[in-house]
């Protein structure tokens, strides 16, 4: 038996690690625990689930114990409870059982996630209350909507996780209002595409109650919630709440070790996902993730950082030969509301004008673009907000909306962006075309042209 790798976390990040880990080592002991009895569950799908889009909770397990170790040779270990990082003696301290074990490692993979932020009120302990992370809230949530279809529905919060819930019960059938206690949804939206969203959801029947958090609650015999009083004085009768209202990295028992403390509580780690700590890593959203343009590190509880950030972090805990695979982040992320999408990459106006030094030094379009060609009645129009920085053309962010189309745009400029391109090669890029699906010119193609650079080698 070669080398022992220690993977604690079963969500996204310590299953791509696990599985990278064996590509990378063959040879290797590699053990993946989590203190839940899953692995592998995709959160981000539960509103899909709800909207029935995906027909059983089955299907968001995508990597189930068994086929980790059949196919992968990992040693999947469940119900097992991370205590403490001991890294002097290169051994973790976890609980099976109610019993204490120690358990040595040459390698350690950190992948522990995120937790909900839990408001004041609605109590979590209400039967009709659930978060939105778990096999559990979704068979709980299931489980009341069966009863009652078409019932009334609070979702708290109004984040990306919390409208696309919204959204989910909304296809379901039911009446839905979210609470929101800062002035618009989409709180890290600074740049105004919120209020496109918002329209959005008002058009599509949810009610949105912005600048309010629960002040009280009523329940019946059961203790089950019937009523809710905002801070704004409003009375919601509902059947079902849903809190989404963030969430926070499980960092302290990596930081309790000595690993250094990054934005929001988070691990700090470098861009091949190494903490301070010897022969230990993190990953996932546990830690901070380098951001691709100012190096700053950035804490995200995302899904496809989570995944990459596992990826590299498996494959440079198993080797040290060759180049070591590194993961930063642009921040990049979609949004479907309804018959609309949202999304964004790159750096946000304050952010660019903090890394320019100056809100002069940035470049920015504004434009709505068609992504269908002339010859279609609907050509789709999409709005798109663009930066640069106006010394050289380079493309610093983007922000996207529409009903075709954002997905695929703000997946170029992404790659542009990591590519370190100017505005001025964006109209040469190469890309599809076909009536239905693009116009031409293509919609890179149409953008003006400001001070363009002489772009990376």
């Amino acid at each position: 038996m070669g080398q022992r790798i220690l993977i604690v976390g079963g969500a996204v990040a310590g299953p791509a690690a696990a599985i990278a880990a064996r590509d990378a080592d063959p040879n290797a002991e590699i053990v993946l625990l989590d203190r839940e009895r899953h692995v592998g569950f995709a959160a981000g799908a539960l509103p899909y689930y709800l909207s029935k889009e995906i027909r059983s909770l089955a299907d968001l397990l995508e990597q189930p114990p068994e086929h980790l170790r059949k196919a992968h040779g990992i040693d999947v270990r469940l119900g097992v409870e991370l205590l403490a990082v001991e890294p002097e003696k290169k051994r973790i301290l976890v609980e099976v059982k109610g019993e204490q074990q120690s358990l040595p490692y040459d390698k350690l993979v950190v992948a522990t996630g995120a937790r909900s932020l839990w408001p004041t009120l609605p109590p979590s302990n209400a039967p009709n209350v659930f978060g939105f992370r778990s096999p559990g809230d979704g068979k709980g949530v299931d489980g009341i909507l069966r009863k009652r279809r078409g019932g009334r529905v609070a979702v708290v919060g109004g984040g990306a996780m919390g409208l696309e819930a919204a959204e989910g019960f909304r296809r379901a059938g039911c009446q839905v209002a979210v609470i929101e206690k800062s002035s618009h949804v989409l709180d890290g939206d600074a740049d105004g595409f919120h209020r496109l969203v918002e329209e959005r959801l008002r058009k599509a029947g949810a009610r949105l109650h912005r600048n309010a958090t629960v002040a009280a609650v009523s329940v019946d015999k059961s203790g089950a919630i019937k009523t809710l009083t905002l801070s704004s004085r409003a009375k919601l009768q509902v059947d079902l709440v849903v809190v989404t209202s963030g969430s926070t990295p499980n960092a302290e028992i990596l930081l309790a070790a000595g690993a250094q403390e990054g934005p929001s509580g988070s691990v700090l780690v470098d861009s091949a996902l190494r903490t301070c700590l010897p022969d230990v890593f993190a990953a996932g959203a546990c830690a901070a993730l380098p951001h691709a343009i100012t190096g700053e590190p950035v804490w995200l509880a995302q899904a496809g950082p989570a995944f990459r950030s596992g990826r590299a972090a498996g494959h440079n805990a198993a080797t040290t030969t060759g180049d070591p695979l590194r993961a930063s982040v642009l921040e990049t992320s979609l949004l479907r509301v309804f018959d609309s999408v949202s999304g964004r990459t790159g750096l946000d106006e304050a952010a660019a004008a903090r890394f320019l030094g100056g809100e002069p030094a940035v470049g920015r379009i504004e434009t709505t673009l068609p992504a269908r060609d002339a010859c279609f009645r609907d050509q789709a129009p999409l709005r798109l907000r663009l930066l640069f920085a106006k010394a050289d053309g380079r493309i610093l962010g983007a922000q996207a909306f529409g009903t075709a189309g954002v997905d695929k745009l703000l997946d170029t400029l992404a790659t542009a962006i990591t590519a370190g391109m100017r505005l001025a090669q964006l109209a040469g890029l190469d890309l599809c075309y076909s009536p239905p699906f693009a116009p031409l010119p293509h919609l890179l193609a149409r953008l003006p042209v400001e001070k363009p650079g002489p772009g990376p080698a």
